[in-house]
């Protein structure tokens, strides 16, 4: 016990130098406005937030960059001379910096000052991944200025550019606020996490019995794309509701869809760690469909048994074979989006739409390419690839454009589940 005495001193001093955030330090300041206009002779008081709310000094001190336009004190702003100048405010504490243009104009003007600011409309309810646009409503009609600058309180939820569109990014909550003139509405936007819904199954008359669903993994509809897949994976790259981002700039894995991020290799396409027939490639152990997690020891994954559940699976490369070989196919539009419609000829009034959704390659957003299958390529030299349906793109290419393909399987394709 004496021994461990000196040790555990130790360990004591060197946590209890340790850095811990000290929530009294100043970590920014904000004014109420950003634009000001004031008639020679008159003033204005600007207002300075010191952040946090739990800062033990929140000083600051103010400057002009024009005394010839404008005075300033204690935030308080005098027009001086006809022309355009720049307040600052700056922390004592950190030298944290905020600023404010400030237009002054002849004394004998008649300045109309903003006297409300309504954002239309007040809630709003977004998926992961839909955007919309805010209207902000400026009174009086004859306001010097209706300008309005858009903020957002939780960046991490959802965005807001500078003509109010506001994108969401991830579930939670955000008060968007218009400003103008230092008045302000808001808008206090929820968004709600997408959960994988299973589809309708529907049933093509195929030979088999097997259904198809109504839409792809990640979609809610017919026309939408859905997320994107590299071959044996149960998630995508990027951050929920950016699947179409071209390029991409919210990713979990730097390098996009590459080798380097594939779960099923070291980096390369010849290190293959599973799903491999050919030992030039990697570890061998001559699995060739994905796995359902049906057997002892079997991992999960095809995505489609992993996020819906139940008898839903990837279709195999006989299942799209046989998808083509028994159904009418139409190139067409769902809802302005070009795509594959698969009509039953048992029962014309049942079909399956497959949007033309491209593919993810590193960073980017590509055209061509289709969907995959759950089956390796068959072909021993190629293990690094696996089957897909492809498809064209243009309405001329269309009537020879679709067919069973193979892909290396780090591209990120649509997935379109089956079930019995």
């Amino acid at each position: 016990m004496k021994r461990l005495l000196p040790i555990l001193a130790l360990f004591l001093l060197f946590a209890s130098c340790e850095p811990k955030k000290d929530a009294t330090a100043v970590t920014g300041v904000k004014l109420d406005r950003t634009n000001l206009i004031l008639a020679q002779g008159s003033s204005e008081r600007l207002v300075a937030t010191v952040s946090p709310s739990t800062a033990l000094n929140k000083k600051v001190t103010w400057s002009v960059d024009d005394p010839e336009v404008a005075s300033v004190k204690d935030g308080t702003v005098t027009g001086v001379g006809i022309g355009v100048a720049t307040v600052k405010v700056t922390t004592v504490s950190g030298g944290y910096e905020a600023r404010c243009k400030v237009t002054v104009v002849s004394g004998s003007s008649t300045i109309v000052h903003v006297t409300s600011v309504t954002v239309s409309p007040a809630t709003l309810e977004l998926w992961e991944g839909e955007s919309a646009t805010l209207t902000a409503t400026v009174l009086p009609w004859d306001a010097y200025t209706k300008k309005v600058e858009w903020t957002s309180s939780n960046h991490a939820a959802a965005v807001v550019d500078e003509n109010g569109n506001v994108r969401a990014d991830k579930d939670g909550t955000t008060t968007i606020k218009a400003l103008c003139d230092g008045k302000s509405g808001s808008c206090t936007v929820t968004v709600k996490k997408r959960v994988p819904v299973p589809a309708e199954a529907v049933d093509l008359g195929l030979p088999s019995g097997l259904k198809w669903a109504t839409y792809n993994v990640g979609a809610y509809s017919p026309q939408e794309f859905g997320d994107y897949f590299a071959w044996g994976e149960v998630a995508p790259y990027y951050w929920e509701g950016h699947a179409q981002d071209n390029p991409c700039e919210y990713w979990d894995r730097a390098d996009g869809y590459s080798w380097k991020s594939y779960k099923w290799c070291n980096g390369t396409s010849n290190t293959l760690t599973k799903y491999n027939t050919n030992s030039s490639f990697g570890a061998v152990d001559n699995i060739k469909e994905l796995q359902r997690g049906e057997k002892s020891g079997e991992t999960v994954d095809d995505v489609a048994r992993f996020l819906w559940k139940g008898n839903w699976r990837m279709p195999s490369w006989a299942d799209f074979q046989e998808l083509l070989d028994n159904c009418d196919k139409q190139w067409t539009k769902l809802s302005g989006v070009d795509g594959w419609k698969f009509i039953s000829k048992t029962n014309a009034a049942h079909w399956i739409f497959l949007p033309y959704a491209g593919k993810r390659y590193n960073l980017n957003w590509y055209g061509l390419m289709g969907y995959w299958s759950s089956t390796l390529n068959g072909n021993t030299g190629y293990p690094y690839t696996a089957y897909q349906l492809y498809f064209n793109s243009s309405e001329s290419e269309a009537s020879s454009g679709i067919y069973l393909s193979v892909s290396e399987r780090y591209w990120g394709l649509s997935v379109r589940p089956v079930t019995r």
